[in-house]
């Protein structure tokens, strides 16, 4: 029975039909992972749900009150705890990811990313969630969750954002 493989696309697909070539990011964007020993690393740090880390057991009951919990005993006396991430962390990694998976060379670095943006002429410094670039295709995603299922009224955010397109974009 033959195999029918399909070819990888060598570059990921157009997200948008509204892109714009980014001159000069180095300049207006903070914390860009670009190599790819960096991404590969952002990349395994965002992967897993949850948060791990080992301590003397002395410092126990400080992680216990904030919601740790302890998964075993390890090797020197230390003690392995474990938390999940928060619900936006993980949609924020998720996207994240996907954006990675796809190719993107360039990919924010951490949770605290933040773009330099001229609104009305004036510096306006914009948190954003997720921010890919490759080639002249820009992603720039803010992302929202909410622990309980319910409707919420995202326009607001949309129009801010869609008003700040083309400052991004430039």
């Amino acid at each position: 029975m033959a195999r029918h493989h399909r070819k990888k696309p060598s570059t990921p697909p157009r997200i948008s039909q509204h892109t714009e070539a980014v001159s000069s990011a180095s300049e207006h964007l903070g914390g860009l992972v670009t190599e790819k020993s960096e991404r590969i690393s952002e990349y395994k740090r965002r992967k897993p749900r949850l948060l791990q880390k080992k301590v003397e057991p002395a410092h126990i009951g400080t992680l216990v009150e904030d919601g740790w919990i302890e998964r075993r005993r390890i090797a020197g006396g230390k003690v392995l705890f474990e938390k999940s991430k928060t619900h936006d962390e993980i949609l924020e990694n998720r996207f994240w990811g996907i954006l990675y998976q796809l190719g993107f060379e360039e990919l924010n670095k951490g949770r605290n990313f933040k773009i330099n943006v001229v609104s009305e002429g004036h510096v306006v410094n914009k948190q954003v969630d997720v921010f890919a670039k490759v080639g002249n295709t820009v992603v720039v995603a803010e992302c929202k969750s909410s622990a309980r299922r319910g409707q919420r009224n995202l326009q607001k955010d949309i129009g801010e954002l869609g008003s700040l397109q083309r400052s991004i974009a430039n």
